[in-house]
């Protein structure tokens, strides 16, 4: 009898070993699994990302940012990114100026680094009800040394160009 108590004692020891940590996986499991994705837009599949117009004298900066947001919606995967007549909602807009200021300054003041702003008019739409879902400015900057010239220049309208990309793509989950 007392070899049966051990056997039983034993049984629903591990019993519930088994039932806690069963229990564990599945409660952790279920923090795991939690997705973004899809949030903001619902029922909202598919966008068109218009060419935005560039109001400013730089070559191609209206092109690179709709580029930039091309290759983020597509590298996301959230929302399909297809033509116009596919689409659900349409991103558009406007580069509207770009900027140069001077940044940091030696003990001398004489300038060693300047920003690049760029300024940038996005408009997200329901292309269905034909309603603006929100609509925003953007203003971002990347700096560069006064030593590395065009090239140094470039790199700073680049990084602009990525940090207006993320703010409108967050936008768009966000903004409605």
């Amino acid at each position: 009898m007392n070899t049966r108590k051990m056997t039983n004692k034993n049984f629903n020891s591990n019993l519930r070993i088994k039932l806690l940590i069963s229990l564990s996986f599945l409660i952790l499991s279920g923090c795991f699994s939690y997705s973004f994705k899809g949030s903001g837009l619902p029922g909202v599949e598919t966008i068109h990302i218009e060419f935005f117009q560039d109001r400013t004298n730089e070559p191609e900066l209206g092109v690179d940012l709709s580029n930039s947001l091309i290759n983020k919606f597509q590298g996301d995967n959230t929302l399909k990114v297809v033509n116009e007549e596919d689409a659900q909602v349409k991103l558009a807009g406007v580069v509207s100026s770009i900027s140069d200021a001077p940044f940091t300054f030696d003990e001398s003041e004489v300038v060693t680094s300047y920003k690049v702003t760029v300024n940038v008019e996005a408009t997200l739409t329901d292309i269905f009800q034909e309603k603006v879902m929100w609509r925003q400015g953007f203003a971002e900057f990347g700096t560069y040394t006064a030593a590395s010239g065009n090239s140094g220049r470039e790199s700073a309208i680049n990084e602009a160009i990525t940090k207006t990309t993320d703010l409108i793509f967050s936008q768009t989950f966000s903004g409605w």
